[in-house]
């Protein structure tokens, strides 16, 4: 028996909304909000992006602060330009590609484009800049968590975290849909599965 998703949320801390993580800190936030006059002190913490990074930070933005020889290729594209436009600013870059929001979290609006065609539909329905980037094959991708206090010379990596992408094996029986039905973590992004495939 298959447990209905909403309780699965509450069940298993990955499927928690963002937010509720945040609800045991507000006492703490509050105290901290007033001891130092500004309900956004917190944003101090990295005074290189936007808001501390904490929220709304623009990716071209924060790419500019990195050294050339560890970024992807990428472009950034103003949404009111002309598809031709975009074209030309990516000639030299094969597909498949990746585009994504300049503005964004949590995966929203991130698509692999596999063709110009693609590409044309993901500018048409976009509306705000986006960034297109070279897709990258690794076997695998971290998250990162480092820190350096202003009067050290060196900071520390807190964490290292393993990030899993979502899949299915096919079976020679089932269609992707029956797959992902049968996938907890898949069952959490079928309903995104489909409006992608009907937009």
């Amino acid at each position: 028996m298959r447990l209905p998703l909403f309780i699965i949320k509450y069940i298993y801390y990955e499927y928690w909304p963002w937010w509720l993580f945040y609800v045991p800190m507000l006492p703490l936030w509050f105290y901290l909000s007033l001891r130092n006059r500004s309900f956004a002190y917190f944003s101090v913490t990295n005074p290189g992006i936007y808001l501390g990074g904490f929220f709304g930070e623009s990716k071209k933005d924060i790419m500019a602060l990195i050294d050339n020889a560890y970024m992807a290729q990428s472009v950034y594209i103003e949404n009111e330009i002309d598809f031709e436009s975009v074209k030309s600013k990516i000639k030299n870059m094969p597909y498949p590609l990746i585009a994504k929001p300049d503005i964004g979290e949590r995966g929203n609006d991130v698509e692999k484009i596999i063709d110009p065609i693609q590409l044309q539909h993901y500018h048409s329905k976009i509306n705000v800049p986006y960034i297109i980037q070279e897709f990258i094959t690794y076997d695998i991708e971290l998250g990162i968590l480092y820190s350096r206090m202003p009067n050290e010379e060196k900071g520390r990596v807190s964490s290292v975290t393993f990030k899993k992408f979502m899949s299915v094996t096919g079976d020679g029986v089932n269609t992707v849909l029956q797959l992902m039905q049968k996938n907890t973590r898949a069952r959490f992004q079928i309903k995104r599965m489909l409006s992608e495939q009907n937009s």
